[in-house]
């Protein structure tokens, strides 16, 4: 299939089983080693994000082609999630930038997360939130001292990355979407972790760029008002 084993399985020559008691056992997370299974991801991601009762919004992943998946993959590191021989989430994650230095804080490495999904069948059983634990460990080992990624402003992926550390760091527009979006991010380790001096800056910018969304918002909701 194209899977690379982690070190931990090296040791055992096991797979790292998901420990969530509410995951099946038999739900494996592997590092995907080649690209052969580009057209079989890029069909779930069409299914994991696509518009359903409750999902409004159009994903581009949901309309992706095999070769942005390729590319996607290529970027950074990925991991799947299989179930009997079957894949049934994936998870990506792209090498940090460094960002620059202020006196009031240490230089951040932020990777970035590009994409978390899982089939539709087998949401809600924690097979996300172990994607997201393996992701934040290769990022570790990327030397990233945070993770960071967006969705929709009103998706429920938002309490999802809330509950499990994620910060929101501010409300973007991307050029490739139909819809309002919000950054978060997470610090990893002890040397991700910022001074409070550091954090009150954050807080600001994430004020300002809130206010410019909502100034946004009201002006589109007026001008279509009026028409």
């Amino acid at each position: 299939m194209g899977i690379r084993k982690s070190d931990n399985e090296r040791k055992s020559d096991e797979a790292i089983p998901v420990a969530e008691e509410s995951v099946p056992a038999r739900v494996f997370v592997h590092h995907l080693e080649s690209i052969d299974l580009v057209s079989e991801l890029t069909k779930l991601l069409h299914r994991a994000f696509k518009k359903v009762p409750g999902q409004p919004y159009t994903y581009p992943a949901a309309e992706q082609n095999e070769k942005t998946t390729r590319e996607q993959i290529e970027r950074g590191e990925c991991w799947v999630a299989v179930l009997d021989e079957r894949v049934v989430g994936l998870g990506i994650v792209w090498p940090p930038k460094m960002t620059n230095h202020h006196l009031w804080h240490r230089p951040r490495r932020v990777a970035h997360l590009r994409q978390i999904a899982v089939e539709p069948d087998f949401q809600g059983m924690g097979i996300g939130k172990m994607l997201l634990e393996v992701c934040e460990q290769g990022a570790l080992q990327m030397d990233a001292t945070e993770l960071a990624g967006s969705s929709p402003v009103g998706a429920r992926q938002r309490s999802f990355y809330a509950q499990r550390g994620y910060r929101t760091v501010r409300y973007v527009s991307w050029s490739n979407t139909s819809y309002d979006s919000v950054v978060f991010a997470k610090h990893l380790g002890e040397l991700g972790r910022p001074n409070s001096l550091w954090l009150g800056v954050e807080k600001i910018r994430c004020y300002f760029s809130l206010v410019q969304y909502k100034l946004r918002t009201w002006v589109c909701r007026t001008i279509v008002t009026m028409l």
